[in-house]
């Protein structure tokens, strides 16, 4: 031995490692967990280091489940089904074999896999609406049928309109459906803040599927998420009433639904010259339902004898409550026109007979309009007046409201009514108010843009 050191003649170990197993689930898959005594190797100096290589024997082929490793313990996660597998544990010294543990037999029942038809999974609906700071909104994930099985989908949540995941309570990672369910259903709630954030949102889908599962139908939905500040303007800033006429119809808006019942209080305050005798129809206030985002009032100015040039009404907002702040425009100017109306003639009314300029005026305003909209100009009964020698009839009048109503179902909106519903040739004396009339459903339509 002079000369020598037992490296070089090949390390002994005294004995082999003591294998022991143990079964165990993990998420649904049957594992072995193996554990083996470390070998004694203290009796060399220097000690040497001991690796060790796990072999996993169904009978036919032997499987290296791990080589030359150090720890002393292996979990086998990937055994390939029921039966019964031989281990065996190897320590080796310098890269060869030392010693062998004995080897040991285990049986494992490996659970099938629950089989059971295809189904498809979908969002009961398209679109959900989340308010700031109120009770989380339940949303619903539907199968097409019962899997008989439990099924896991995972959900998955984008942030959308320059929304951040603080501004939404989490969603969860998945549902998962029993063997005889159709229907999931989770929450998501909005998280309230101090910014008004119109058009912010959480998209939802479905991450990867299981096997048997697809996605069918609609598969993404949108939340909203809804502030519970809210801006609070008129649709414009200018609107025009002709005295005796059916007056300017004035909205307000809001820019998103609010939470609950809103109400905002208005201001009225007279100019040029006008009084509150010359208007009626400023409510003290309007209030907003939880779905709703528009409010109108109709401001009408009564005949009277005076010259009204440049008199109008400016309507504003009152104190606004901690639900609502004001946008743009905060104020909306009605603006009172004779009896004439902006660009008729003003010398219409009940003690003067109707002139030919009266129908033409109409009929050119009329006209306009249906161009406006894409319709072709009216085919006029009479179709050249001439003044002192064409009598205003029933159809003229008649024609009138025909050619507006088209004009007024091609803007979407509610046709005018009028006082005398129906205008009989030879038994309705054709009056100033039926042509007052028309202009003011005129000048209503060119109000809104018509």
């Amino acid at each position: 031995m002079e000369g020598k050191y037992w490296r070089d003649l090949g390390y002994q170990l005294r004995s082999g490692p003591d294998l022991t197993a143990g079964l165990r689930e993990t998420g649904g898959a049957s594992q072995v967990a193996l554990r083996w005594s470390p070998v004694d190797n203290t009796h060399w100096s220097p000690a040497p280091a001991i690796g060790y290589t796990l072999t996993r024997s169904d009978g036919t082929t032997t499987t290296v489940l791990a080589e030359a490793i150090s720890q002393v313990e292996y979990v086998d996660a990937s055994v390939p089904g029921t039966g019964t597998y031989a281990y065996q544990v190897a320590a080796g010294v310098n890269g060869g074999e030392a010693t062998r543990s004995a080897i040991l037999e285990t049986f494992l029942f490996v659970e099938p896999s629950p089989t059971g038809p295809d189904v498809t999974v979908s969002f009961a609906q398209a679109a959900y609406g989340a308010v700031e700071g109120a009770p989380a909104v339940p949303v619903t994930v539907q199968l097409s049928a019962a899997p008989e099985r439990a099924v896991t989908i995972p959900l998955t949540a984008r942030p959308g309109g320059g929304a951040t995941a603080a501004d939404y309570r989490v969603v969860p990672d998945s549902v998962t459906f029993s063997e005889d369910s159709t229907v999931a259903v989770f929450t998501v709630a909005a998280l309230a803040d101090a910014e008004i954030d119109a058009g912010e949102s959480v998209v939802l889908g479905f991450g990867t599927l299981p096997a048997g599962v697809s996605g069918g139908g609609q598969v993404t939905v949108e939340v909203s998420l809804v502030d519970t500040t809210a801006m609070v303007f008129f649709e414009r800033p200018s609107y025009v009433a002709a005295e005796g006429g059916a007056g300017a119809e004035v909205a307000v808006r809001l820019s998103v639904p609010p939470a609950r019942a809103v109400t905002v209080p208005l201001t009225a305050t007279p100019h040029g010259g006008a009084t509150a005798a010359d208007y009626t129809g400023v409510p003290a206030s309007v209030t907003f339902g939880r779905s709703d985002t528009m409010r109108t009032f109709t401001v009408t100015a009564p005949v009277d004898d005076d010259d009204d040039d440049g008199e109008s009404v400016s309507i504003g907002f009152g104190t606004l409550s901690a639900a609502v702040v004001a946008g743009s425009p905060a104020s909306a100017t009605v603006t009172f026109a004779d009896a004439g109306g902006p660009g008729f003639s003003a010398d219409l009314d009940a003690g003067l007979p109707m002139k030919a300029v009266h129908l033409v005026e109409l009929r050119l305003r009329v006209d306009a309009l249906r161009r406006a909209h894409g319709l072709a100009a009216f085919a006029w009964t009479d179709a050249v007046i001439e003044p002192g020698a064409t009598p205003v009839r029933a159809v003229h009048p008649t024609e009138l409201r025909t050619a507006l109503d088209e004009v007024y179902d091609a803007a979407g909106r509610v046709r005018p009514r009028y006082a005398d519903a129906s205008l009989r040739a030879g038994a309705t004396v054709i009056r100033a108010a039926h042509f007052l009339e028309l202009r003011s459903a005129i000048v209503t339509l060119e109000n809104s843009g018509g």
